[in-house]
């Protein structure tokens, strides 16, 4: 980044992506082979909600990235908070969690039904949107029980009980179009 906060990055991508810009705070935009995508935005805010307020895209892929920044403001302004979401670790049973969790991805259709009607987006972000419910969902569900362990202090040779993980079998097979979604590929890892 220079002194006037300008900046210019090339890279590889072999398939539709997400990326990170992280600056004093950080979102996401959708880059694809062969894109020359401008990203102006103001720096000086370290609140995600704020950001988006300031964004503006020129080049390919202008218009995708602007629906994006819209869904994404919606999004952090009604999501539960990371300290709501680690109390309810804390305190509840598998069985409570896996119902708070389900809630939450409820309200997140609801809430990306009602920015389809409203936006109309392409089906990329649609893919993108159902992606990050998709695997947001399960990458929940899977930290649970470490979190839960270390924030309750259970014995090392705690274990949350097999059929907890019985929601794996409802996993969909990962295809190259969900790659779009870059946290992807830490659920692969998992």
């Amino acid at each position: 980044v220079d002194s006037l906060g300008n900046f210019h990055v090339k890279f590889d991508r072999y398939y539709p992506q997400d990326i990170m810009i992280a600056y004093k705070t950080n979102f996401r935009v959708i880059v694809h082979p062969g894109d020359s995508l401008y990203v102006e935005f103001n720096g000086n805010t370290r609140q995600r909600t704020k950001i988006f307020e300031t964004v503006k895209y020129t080049g390919d892929a202008a218009e995708l990235n602007l629906k994006l920044a819209k869904y994404l403001k919606n999004y952090f302004e009604t999501r539960p908070s990371s300290k709501y979401i680690h109390e309810m670790e804390k305190i509840c049973n598998s069985k409570d969690y896996i119902k708070f969790q389900d809630s939450i991805r409820v309200a997140r259709e609801i809430f990306r039904d009602k920015f389809i009607d409203n936006h109309i987006p392409d089906k990329e972000l649609i893919n993108w949107i159902n992606t990050n419910i998709q695997y947001s969902y399960y990458e929940q569900l899977l930290d649970y029980p470490d979190r839960h362990k270390r924030y309750n202090k259970l014995p090392r040779d705690w274990r949350i009980e097999e059929k907890y993980f019985d929601f794996m079998t409802n996993i969909e097979p990962i295809e190259i179009e969900n790659l779009i979604y870059s946290d992807t590929r830490w659920f692969i890892n998992r």
